[in-house]
């Protein structure tokens, strides 16, 4: 079933948006089945279909137009907001409003997301690069995937003049030091990847899932960049720590 209204909404978040206050609109519906995914109520069918109340898209732009002065940006995040044509439809309606859009997405909807970049409804795109090639459907709960797609939206982004962030959140059990290497595999140029540590949440899809120490995260980072073969960065780093990959022994 497609939902014309956005699942959840978050009035106000420090953290969706880089450098602004942020309202957060969520969408339901996602292809993948990340065991990491902590937003099983947005992805599995039976769960989306238990959400008691959609919220009012009326309200959220009557909201937003009144706050823009102080909210400046929305996040349009998900599930996986360009599924279905509720999330393009979405993009567009948040578009006149003024403020600056970001868009959350997984990349497999290369088309659509050609869509929003050449009508220009976004001002900001995050892709989740799951894993390196070989270890994607895994690390998707799937039991294959076209990876085409997933190359096909990071070739699009890489030539935009839109700002992007790449992002993958590490999890032990998925992503050994030679998987995070790989990533290169998928032919980025400066664009940075933003690691994220996996944390653990009651609602997530999979289970039995744990992170990586901080000291030994900083070490594969440290790593990667001594191979010079992506742009690694770590959420929450400072500038004068990215260079610490100097020290490391590959």
């Amino acid at each position: 079933m497609v939902h014309r209204q956005p699942a959840a909404w978050e009035k106000v978040s420090l953290c969706d948006y880089p450098g602004r206050l942020c309202s957060v609109l969520f969408c339901s519906g996602c292809p993948f089945r990340c065991p990491f995914c902590y937003n099983r109520d947005l992805v599995l069918p039976e769960r989306i279909e238990q959400i008691p109340e959609r919220v009012n898209l009326d309200d959220v732009l009557s909201y937003l137009t009144k706050r823009r002065s102080s909210i400046g940006a929305v996040c349009v995040t998900g599930g996986e907001p360009l599924m279905s044509v509720a999330g393009l439809s979405l993009l567009r309606e948040l578009r006149p409003l003024g403020i600056k859009v970001k868009l959350d997405t997984n990349g497999y909807y290369p088309e659509t997301l050609q869509d929003v970049l050449t009508e220009g409804l976004v001002d900001y795109v995050a892709m989740d690069v799951k894993n390196c090639p070989d270890r994607y459907a895994e690390t998707c709960g799937l039991p294959t995937i076209d990876l085409g797609r997933i190359r096909a939206s990071i070739q699009i982004l890489c030539g935009e003049n839109v700002p992007v962030m790449f992002r993958t959140t590490v999890v032990r059990e998925l992503h050994r030091f030679e998987d995070l290497a790989a990533l290169s595999d998928w032919g980025f140029t400066s664009e940075p990847i933003v690691f994220t540590s996996f944390e653990s949440s009651p609602n997530l899809i999979g289970s039995s899932l744990t992170a990586y120490a901080p000291n030994e995260l900083d070490e594969i980072v440290g790593k990667i960049r001594k191979m010079g073969l992506i742009n690694v960065q770590l959420r929450g780093e400072s500038a004068a720590n990215q260079k610490r990959g100097e020290n490391y022994e590959v």
